[in-house]
Order: C-alpha cells, then sequence, then structure tokens
C-alpha cells in the first residue's frame, strides 16, 4: 500500500559517543532522525502463534515530555483488510504491537492502554476484555463460538522518547474449539474431508460442476498439499450437460454445500469446437474470455459470459475455505449463449 505522503530525507545526526547521542539526551533530535528514516509510519499488532497480524494506521506520535505531533497521518489502508484471521475458539491471543518501521535504535515498547472491539453483523459491537499482561503485550480471550466478523483494536503505547497511539480493524473468522478438534490431521483425512465438501457440488445456472481440488492447505494443522497439472479444461467432456447465458448477462453459480465458501471464481471461456479438437490431439486452445467473480453477502455469485454468441466451454478455478482448510479447486462446464 502507497503511503499517504513521501519522506523528506535528510541526513542522520551522526552520534560522536554514547555520552552524548544516548536517546535520554536526544529525543528532542528523535523528530529529525524519523524523518530521514521512515515514511510515515504504522503499528502492526501480531496476533498470537499464527503470524497473523493486524496494520494499525499511526494517529499520533508525540514526544513524550512534548505532545505537539512529529508527523502527520500514517498509512492510508483505505479497505484494504489483510486477510480473514482465524482464531480458534475459547482461547486466550498474545498481541503485541511492534512498530512497522526501520530505525536505529531498538527501544522496548510499551503498552499504556489497549482496547479490543469485535463487531459481528447482527448483533453489534461487544467490547472483549484485553487486559495489559506484560509490559509489551496484552491477551485477548476469544468467545467460543463459530462467527464472522471484524475486529477492532486500539493502542497507546511509548518507548523512551515517544508515545504513539494508532488502531485498525482486520476480519477475523472464529471457528468452536469442538470443531477445531475434529479437523483431519493426515492426508487420508483431508482427502475426506474435501470429498463431504464437494459434494453436492458447485451450481452453475441449473447444471451441476464437480470441482477437483487443487491446493489444500490446513487451517489448524501442518498440512499441504497440491495438484500439478488440474486446469479444469482437463475435466471437461463433450458429453456433459451444459448451461445456457444470454450474451453479456451473467449466470447464477453457487455452491451447493453450505459448509462449503467460495471466496472467489473465475471462469475462463474457450470456443466449444477448440477445446474439442484439442481433446482428439490438436493444440492448446486460446482463450476467448475471462471472467471473474466475488461473492455476495448470500455466498452466490453473477458469472459474466461472453458478449458473443456462441458454444463454449468454461473452465472454472476457485479458491475455497472450511471451518478445517481452504485452497484451490477446479472444474469445467459448456456453456451455450445466445
Amino acid at each position: 500500500m502507497e503511503p499517504t505522503s513521501s519522506p523528506v530525507v535528510r541526513p542522520i545526526p551522526t552520534p560522536t559517543s554514547a555520552a552524548t547521542f544516548g536517546p535520554d539526551a536526544h529525543c528532542d533530535t528523535l523528530g529529525l532522525a524519523i524523518s530521514s528514516t521512515f515514511v510515515p509510519g504504522a503499528m502492526d499488532v501480531y496476533l498470537g502463534t499464527f503470524d497473523q497480524y493486524i496494520p494499525l494506521a499511526t494517529e499520533r506520535a508525540a514526544s513524550v515530555d512534548d505532545p505537539q505531533q512529529i508527523w502527520p497521518g500514517g498509512y492510508d489502508y483505505g479497505d484494504g483488510l489483510p486477510d480473514v484471521i482465524r482464531l480458534r475458539g475459547g482461547s486466550d491471543i498474545i498481541l503485541r504491537p511492534q512498530l512497522d518501521y526501520d530505525f536505529p535504535f531498538d527501544w522496548p515498547l510499551e503498552i499504556n492502554a489497549a482496547r479490543a472491539v469485535l463487531r459481528v453483523p447482527g448483533e453489534g459491537r461487544n467490547e472483549l476484555a484485553a487486559p495489559i499482561t506484560a509490559s509489551d503485550s496484552v491477551t485477548l480471550s476469544i468467545p467460543d463460538r463459530d462467527l464472522r466478523g471484524t475486529l477492532r483494536l486500539e493502542f497507546e503505547a511509548s518507548d523512551r522518547c515517544l508515545r504513539y497511539t494508532g488502531s485498525g480493524v482486520g476480519q477475523v473468522q472464529v471457528v468452536r474449539a469442538a470443531t477445531v478438534d475434529a479437523c483431519p490431521v493426515d492426508h487420508e483425512g483431508y482427502a475426506a474431508h474435501w470429498a463431504t465438501l464437494a459434494d453436492p457440488p458447485l451450481m452453475v445456472g441449473d447444471v451441476p460442476v464437480d470441482l477437483g481440488r487443487i491446493e489444500t492447505l490446513g487451517l489448524w494443522t501442518e498440512y499441504a498439499v497440491s495438484s500439478q497439472g488440474n486446469t479444469g479444461l482437463t475435466t471437461w467432456s463433450p458429453d456433459s450437460e451444459t448451461t445456457k447465458g444470454v450474451a453479456g448477462g451473467t449466470v447464477r453459480s453457487e455452491p451447493a454445500n453450505p459448509a462449503l465458501r467460495l471466496p472467489f471464481l473465475e471462469a475462463v471461456f474457450y470456443r466449444r469446437k477448440a477445446v474439442v479438437d484439442m481433446q482428439a490431439g490438436g493444440d492448446w486452445p486460446s482463450p476467448v474470455f475471462r471472467s471473474t467473480a466475488d461473492p455476495y453477502a448470500d455466498g452466490h455469485f453473477e458469472l459474466l459470459v461472453p458478449s458473443r454468441a456462441g458454444r463454449y466451454v468454461a473452465s472454472l478455478h476457485v479458491q475455497w475455505e472450511s471451518a478445517c482448510a481452504y485452497g484451490g479447486a477446479a472444474g469445467a462446464i459448456g456453456v451455450d449463449v445466445e
């Protein structure tokens, strides 16, 4: 993400000795040193051991002795939230803020105050207890229930010369502890897990489409496997059922299994004849149209089809996730555009 403004580059004062350039003696020069070493800054708050974090846009960094503002603003994150942060229900998560810039002094950051607010659609705001359990960290107790929402964090912290206030919002998914404990732990278990998710199949219009896994990553166990060469197009058969669409219109598409969530769908369209020729030993066909879609609130997609009438084959690629795993999958379907 680009910062809202560019830093003014000035030389950092050269220390002559520890006695004359110690942090306590030279806090008044810190504004100059900061402006010459990093763009207007931010804090990242790391959650537990999952290497997940929420960025906090810095709202103010002021001298401990003088409350005047040293730099304005911070990063403009806009709507660019990080990936969904997944948390085990009923667990205590350690939150540890860390300054997100390169600075020549490595001073301990001490938390002075912290606040956490969880928002779940239809429930409003729920303030979570966020006690300071160590000088540099906060413990957050996660409720033991399935939910999706946003977590807003607010921190006040200080080091030997500066004090900081920052806030940020991250998308979170909490999974009940009992569900996590029942998740697969090995290859056979994840294969069985996918089989339950893929049945019933994806619906494109009124036609079912079987999806094949491309990649599976465990959310709660160290498991990762991928399948090379599955493009979706290779799974299509000329004898399979065909869906219909109107030129330039959309076709409703959605997973039939409520346990399977699809955050993203892409369709690459090829001329049907070119795909048939490829399967008979010809060259790989060239795509003629590409369509991408994000899900609506109820999980369905409106998949855009080509603006020219004709017979096509759509190679489908999806991102998928469940309470136990996430990854990619592919399939294909014939589409007759009128």
